[in-house]
């Protein structure tokens, strides 16, 4: 009789992968959920669990299985969202029960609080999506420290962040890349366009960039903005815009899940941020061969290497955002440089590769120096 040559890993069940997200909506740490989950389906069962209600879904293949958790409202009052957050982890830890869940990763502020708080025996991955001192501000990072203590593992963004840590939690955690889906590269021809992607929120300090365009502006009077995002400060924008009589050249568009179809015309793109994790829009960029402008802010100062592959101006210096626009406006060999450079560099965080990483790492058992 022939001895059984299947391997052995064939006759293991199916592991299951809950990746838990603020929403399906496609921002930044929902996009890079929603392109693991997708890679990963084809290997475990995953299960996506989602807190907010967002009009805008992300592409989830159909064999994600995916589930909503009770509604966090962040205009709630204190007591009211601290009731609606033990009623999260409730709900969390049932599921994880209910799914005989293996590993269970997940993606924001939000979400690492009830993954870490409704941990039983499954394996706990967090990730850092952007700088804990600044998106809930310096009372939440204490918070931050302790949910990282209970995971078993952190994955973050940037090497700035890791260091804001001590000792134990950054021996448990990495460095990764975001897997990105490059989209198709940016036409030939281009129009005199600035774009930027991004929610209309304080973080994102667009009205630095209106003000800057607008003095841009009067040098270079052929070129419009287009800024694509929803968000609170729509209308404080749309009235900052017309007061600087700029409402013929600065247009607020809505989120677009085929904005990058739209963009591929631009000549520069500009991430004016106060603060960031690490933002996918500019990476996306980088890898169309659109010419990138951003603010020194956490990840950005990781990628870009100043007038190699991309142009770096301080946080919020109005002056100098203005000039690297007119650098590039007027410098054609400068922009073609950077574009070229930027589309290279940006193979390195090719999904295909980069997810490998995320696999590795989420399975990934601790050592005994890690314990």
């Amino acid at each position: 009789m022939e001895p059984d040559k299947t391997p052995s890993v064939s006759r293991e069940r199916k592991r299951n992968l809950l990746l838990v997200t603020s929403s399906l909506y496609f921002g930044g740490s929902q996009k890079i959920a929603c392109i693991l989950a997708n890679a990963l389906s084809e290997r475990y069962n995953v299960v996506v669990a989602y807190c907010f209600d967002s009009e805008h879904r992300s592409p989830y293949s159909e064999k994600c299985d995916v589930r909503k958790l009770p509604n966090y409202d962040n205009d709630a009052s204190l007591l009211e969202k601290l009731r609606r957050v033990r009623e999260q982890i409730d709900a969390l830890r049932a599921l994880k029960k209910e799914l005989n869940v293996d590993v269970a990763v997940s993606m924001g502020n939000v979400s690492n609080l009830i993954n870490a708080l409704s941990k039983g025996k499954e394996r706990v991955v967090c990730s850092e999506r952007s700088n804990p001192k600044r998106s809930w501000g310096l009372w939440f990072f204490p918070v931050t420290r302790i949910i990282f203590r209970r995971s078993d593992y952190v994955i973050f963004q940037s090497e700035r962040i890791q260091k804001l840590y001590g000792r134990h939690i950054r021996k448990k955690s990495c460095i990764l890349k975001n897997p990105l889906l490059i989209p198709e590269p940016a036409e030939e021809h281009r129009e005199k366009k600035v774009v930027a992607l991004g929610r209309l929120a304080a973080q994102k300090n667009h009205s630095l960039l209106i003000r800057s365009f607008a003095r841009f502006h009067r040098r270079f009077p052929e070129y419009k903005l287009y800024i694509f995002g929803d968000g609170k400060l729509e209308n404080s924008l749309t009235r900052l815009i017309n007061s600087l009589g700029m409402s013929d050249c600065v247009f607020l568009e809505k989120n677009d899940p085929d904005v990058h179809r739209r963009i591929r015309d631009a000549e520069m793109f500009v991430l004016s941020s106060d603060f960031e994790g690490l933002s996918n829009a500019l990476l996306e960029c980088m890898g169309m061969g659109i010419a990138c402008i951003s603010t020194k802010c956490e990840g950005s100062v990781d990628v870009i290497r100043h007038e190699e592959n991309g142009l770096l101006v301080d946080v919020g210096d109005e002056n100098a955002l203005t000039q690297a626009m007119s650098a590039l406006a007027e410098n054609q060999p400068l922009r073609k440089k950077l574009e070229r450079q930027a589309m290279e560099d940006m193979k390195a965080y090719n999904k295909d590769l980069v997810i490998q990483d995320w696999d590795r790492v989420i399975w990934k058992r601790m050592s005994s120096a890690e314990k």
